[in-house]
């Protein structure tokens, strides 16, 4: 066996354990060689189980004249450290005992492209990533499982008594098993909430208990109590009923409250998850409405500050796919953290965007995000029309201070103040109905925006299953979309809708000193009636200028580039030149050629008619 040791891993590993082994050196002696002897055929059985090949060792380390009875007792000594599990499991090709996690143990499930190693904690639900140098320390091995275990697969023996884990032994196990599952795919991954298997099955992760899923790895590192424990009698038409005493634009807007209220609960199982806005004056009922959806959503809802960054929204909800709660989005008028928490919504609607996080170790783990947002404002954020065609709009108008009302609402929030376990427990059992009158609408919807569809056709499906307790059929859909048909209609305008002009708004509503850049223009061209009204437009053209605007034979020169042009749009969804583009695309506007602006800069830009414009803004 040790002829040829350069085309054989498990003799090269015999030579090592025999080069690290200095009961080697005492045989070798000749002198005491029975505790030397004992320790060198527990190292040698860490290696391998061939008996004859263990003699063989011990007995060339041992003098070539040797005369005691060591060599008498070699078979006993082998067969005393099988019995104790040393050498007991079996062999993989390099000669490593093949690891088996069972029930405590780290589960591997692959290797990371840094070379990094990737296991599931069976105890703590969670992921955890590991380098090859740290699962060699016996800290970071117990933090896995208990030593017990260890020590069981890998013992480590001192005088012939076991002292312990074979950390070495141990660590190249969990790297060959990592290596033996092959790249690891973080898609594969699911945190807690309701999920779809490749069968199409139901898959219920609160925590509780681990999922059986052959395809995904289910983390959960603190369960939810989901589980309904008292009967509250919550129904959807008593959900309905408190939506429906608010004083709406639109009479489908508690439906369709209602619809998101159900699809939030199931938001891992769908392949599309529309959000909602709420808007409304002060007092209107909105922090009302968020309160009565984070009693109906609990535990299941994330609840934040509506301050709450992208940053802290995304590592909250992990690996998770659980609805996200922002009252009073807009309370720091912080511009750009909105449109970053915008931009997180955007990507989770279809569940496609990566979510990075990191770990102590500096080493990254990647879910995707699968939530469904609701956010609470006085006025609608400024979206892209791309962002309107993922959120749906829900306008709160002011109430007339009914005290019967008033008292319905407070009687009905109080109703449903421990219903949450109970109300996820409902909608689970409907997943499937759900999901079937999610198509059955959507098939049945007039040519829309699909987006626009998919919202409308989801949110429909919720609220209808939950009322009905089944799927909806074809008839009932067409009827279903016609009754609903106006507030169709009205959110779907909100799709048509092209960024070009939001951006020529931002531009005419830009504040300068007793003025905007609207009146500015408005002087610039004469249309505005005083006194030395060419002085009043040599003014406005100069102060138009400043800003880096050109006013030329009846046409306005917006600049591509221009110090003036970055403050005007700062913090809006065009800054860093992005209004060029969006400018560009209005009606009549021309991409002109190269000019002199104020303050010496020379930039491409964009030419608009200003008569037709001001004379359409006029109108």
């Amino acid at each position: 066996m040790l002829n040829q040791p350069n085309s054989n891993p498990i003799a090269l590993r015999l030579i090592r354990s025999i080069a690290q082994c200095p009961d080697f050196i005492d045989l070798a002696k000749g002198e005491s060689t029975h505790g030397p002897a004992l320790n060198a055929v527990n190292a040698l059985l860490s290696v391998t189980n061939d008996g004859e090949c263990i003699k063989q060792v011990v007995s060339a380390a041992l003098p070539e004249r040797y005369k005691g009875n060591t060599l008498d007792e070699l078979d006993e000594m082998i067969s005393s450290g099988v019995r104790k599990g040393i050498g007991s499991k079996p062999l993989t090709g390099l000669g490593v005992a093949r690891y088996e996690p069972g029930v405590v143990g780290p589960v591997p499930l692959g290797y990371r492209e840094d070379g990094s190693n990737v296991f599931y904690d069976q105890n703590r639900n969670i992921l955890s990533v590991e380098s090859a140098t740290r699962l060699f320390q016996a800290a970071v091995l117990i933090g896995f499982a208990p030593s017990d275990f260890w020590s069981e697969l890998y013992p480590r023996f001192k005088d012939g008594k076991p002292a312990g884990i074979e950390t070495r032994t141990a660590g190249e196990a969990l790297i060959v098993a990592c290596r033996d599952m092959g790249g690891f795919d973080a898609s594969l991954v699911r945190g807690r909430g309701v999920y779809l298997d490749a069968d199409d099955n139901t898959v219920v992760n609160w925590g509780d208990n681990s999922p059986n899923d052959d395809r995904h790895v289910y983390v959960c590192h603190r369960a939810l109590d989901a589980v309904p424990r008292t009967k509250t009698g919550v129904t959807a038409q008593k959900v309905f009923d408190l939506f429906d005493q608010f004083n709406w634009n639109t009479p489908s807007a508690p439906y369709l409250l209602l619809g998101w209220a159900v699809v939030a609960v199931i938001c891992g199982a769908l392949d599309w998850r529309p959000h909602l806005f709420l808007t409304g004056a002060k007092n209107t009922g909105k922090s009302t409405l968020v309160a009565v959806l984070q009693a109906l959503l609990y535990p299941i809802a994330i609840v934040l500050d509506g301050q709450s960054s992208e940053a802290g929204i995304r590592q909250t909800i992990g690996a998770d796919s659980r609805p996200v709660l922002l009252d009073e989005f807009e309370a720091d008028q912080n511009r750009g953290r909105m449109r970053q928490v915008i931009k997180l919504m955007r990507s989770a609607s279809s569940g496609d965007m990566p979510v990075v996080r990191g770990t102590p170790e500096g080493k990254a783990i990647v879910f995707s995000i699968r939530s469904t947002f609701l956010l609470a404002a006085i006025n609608p954020f400024a979206v892209t029309a791309a962002d309107h065609s993922r959120i749906v709009v829900l306008s709160l108008d002011k109430h007339d201070n009914d005290r019967e009302k008033a008292a319905q609402i407070r009687q009905l929030k109080s109703d449903l103040a421990k219903s949450g376990p109970e109300w996820c427990h409902l909608v689970i059992n409907h997943v499937d109905d759900i999901r079937q009158s999610i198509e059955t609408l959507e098939a049945a919807f007039p040519a829309v925006d699909s987006r626009h569809a998919k919202n409308m056709a989801t949110l429909l499906a919720g609220a209808w299953v939950s009322i009905n307790g089944r799927a909806i059929n074809e008839v009932e859909a067409g009827n279903l979309i016609a009754e609903h048909d106006k507030a169709i209609n009205m959110l779907a305008e909100a799709h048509d809708e092209d960024d070009s002009f939001a951006c020529l708004s931002a531009l005419l509503e830009y504040q300068v000193p007793d003025d905007t850049v609207l009146g500015l223009l408005q002087r610039a061209t004469g249309r505005r009636k005083g006194h030395d009204r060419e002085q009043l437009m040599d003014v406005a053209k100069s102060e138009l200028e400043r800003l880096g605007l050109r006013v030329v034979d009846y046409k306005l020169l917006v600049p591509n580039s221009h110090r003036g042009m970055t403050t005007i749009f700062a913090g809006t969804l065009w800054e860093g030149g992005g209004w060029a583009s969006s400018l560009g695309r209005l009606p009549g506007a021309q991409r002109g050629s190269q000019r002199r602006f104020s303050g010496q800069q020379r930039s491409l830009c964009t030419e608009l008619d200003l008569g037709a414009l001001l004379d359409g803004l006029e109108d």
